[in-house]
This record gives C-alpha cells, sequence and structure tokens, in this order.
C-alpha cells in the first residue's frame, strides 16, 4: 500500500508498504495488544479508550505486519491507521473454528 506520507528508515525513504497476513509469531508479538484495538473498534464513543496504549497496539501491529518494527513508530497517523486497518481485517479472514485448533489450544 502506498503511504501518504513517506518516512525514513535506515536512510532510506519508504513510500509504500506491503501488508501482510499475520504468521503464529506475529499473533505472539501482537497478541496482547489485539484487545485494545477491538475494544476501540466497538461501538460506542471511543474519545476515552484513545490513549497511549492504543498507539503502541497500533504501532505494533503496523511494526509486525510490514516488517519496518519499531521504525513503524515513524508513520503518519493517517498512515498508521490505513495499515493496521488492513491488517486487521486479514484477522477477520481467519478460517480456522475452534474444532480446527491443535489439542489444547482451546
Amino acid at each position: 500500500m502506498q503511504l501518504e506520507f513517506p518516512i525514513v528508515v535506515n536512510d532510506a525513504t519508504v513510500s509504500a508498504v506491503t501488508v501482510r497476513r499475520p504468521t503464529g509469531s506475529d499473533m505472539i508479538a501482537i497478541g496482547d495488544h489485539l484487545p485494545v484495538l477491538m475494544a476501540l473498534a466497538g461501538d460506542g464513543d471511543k474519545a476515552p479508550a484513545l490513549t497511549s496504549d492504543v498507539f503502541r497496539a497500533m504501532v505494533a501491529v503496523a511494526g509486525a505486519l510490514t516488517g519496518l518494527g519499531d521504525d513503524a513508530g515513524k508513520l503518519d497517523f493517517a498512515d498508521l491507521q490505513s495499515v493496521v486497518t488492513e491488517g486487521m481485517g486479514a484477522l477477520g479472514e481467519s478460517k480456522a473454528s475452534a474444532g480446527d485448533l491443535p489439542a489444547g489450544a482451546n
């Protein structure tokens, strides 16, 4: 996806990123952040939910799913939102049900 506001990472300008589907390792890295983002996506007044935890979660998800790591914190907020929205969309596409998980995983 094209960034509306390119960033500089390791002396190179990054103007586009690829948001990939999360792996198991990604889910371990970002799993603790997902409830924060899911709560924000719910109904109701979102203003009280906008804390640094939300933005920390957004950067963690964007960093993991684009390969930017901590440099995802350099993304303009508009681009950060777009990356996270695309990445979270992939989570909703999961085809596994509780019955499909390995024994002991549910």
